[in-house]
């Protein structure tokens, strides 16, 4: 099997994971800035008056970069009807989501894809693992990009329903057959 294009989330993506963390360590956030942060008098020693100041300015640092990490080790191609994403910033995450398992792509624009014309994909798959999260999300690529996922999709689905007929040859459909309607009236006992 030869290796696919890879394709890159755009750097926004960076700036959406840090505020995304940021959200989630808030309330530790303003409870550490607010018991150390306005103290009448001081110690005389700078660094200890102003360690809260401090100790918040790393961790937003290290959220930041922590999101451009993020934003660099992810990774979706297709192959093989498959949408494949590799991602994780310790730990590399391998997920292969075939196209026949996938129910809907769900588009979204936020405040940081706007501006740059960007857009956020879930992908909904039968018989997720849990029913708030998708089963893959590519969280900031351009409208272009998505729409090549939704045609990767259906030329797979395409592919799949294509059948050898019986000469061998390809490209013959699969025959629908009629299906009988079932009554529209309903037996109802007194």
């Amino acid at each position: 099997m030869s290796e696919q294009r890879r394709y890159k989330l755009h750097w926004v993506t960076a700036v959406i994971e840090m505020l995304k963390t940021l959200k989630e360590a808030i309330l530790p956030l303003v409870v550490l800035v607010f018991a150390n942060g306005w103290k009448r008098g001081g110690t005389g020693l700078w660094y200890v008056d102003y360690l809260s100041f401090i100790i918040f300015g790393v961790l937003i640092v290290s959220l930041f970069i922590s999101g451009i990490i993020k934003w660099k080790r992810f990774e979706y191609w297709f192959e093989d009807d498959e949408l494949r994403i590799e991602s994780g910033l310790f730990v590399k995450k391998k997920r292969y989501i075939p196209f026949d398992r996938i129910q809907s792509l769900d588009y979204t624009e936020g405040i940081f894809h706007r501006p740059f014309g960007l857009v956020k994909v879930k992908v909904e798959t039968a018989g997720s693992s849990s029913a708030k999260q998708a089963e893959g999300e590519l969280t900031a690529i351009t409208k272009e990009a998505a729409k090549r996922v939704e045609i990767e999709m259906a030329e797979a689905k395409r592919r799949q329903r294509e059948i050898p007929d019986t000469e061998g040859e390809p490209g013959t459909l699969f025959e629908e057959l009629p299906v009988e309607e079932e009554s529209k009236f309903r037996k109802i006992f007194p």
